[in-house]
């Protein structure tokens, strides 16, 4: 089943990752899908983050259903550390 994915890789020591956490958020109109996660450390392949299922994973049918007029989807993604917030958007 084809599915989208999503991580976030912390670079730098590995115990490093632990400290971080990301929350994405998917949202269309009044429909929201949240995920929350803890970052996974870069020497992790993308690939071995997958198969643990701690990352966003979303199958297509579900994102289809937020696709507007012109087939995108918008997301954001925010990042914490600590009680930090950092707040990015991504198309």
């Amino acid at each position: 089943m084809n599915a989208f994915y999503y991580i976030i890789q912390y670079i730098g020591p590995e115990k490093g990752s632990t400290q971080f956490k990301y929350k994405f958020v998917l949202e269309s109109g009044a429909e929201e899908i949240t995920v929350c996660n803890v970052a996974s450390s870069y020497s992790m392949d993308a690939k071995g983050v997958y198969r643990t299922g701690k990352c966003v994973k979303l199958f297509c049918d579900t994102i289809e259903s937020f696709l507007d007029g012109e087939k995108n989807f918008q997301f954001h993604v925010d990042l914490l550390k600590d009680k930090d917030a950092h707040k990015i958007i991504l198309m």
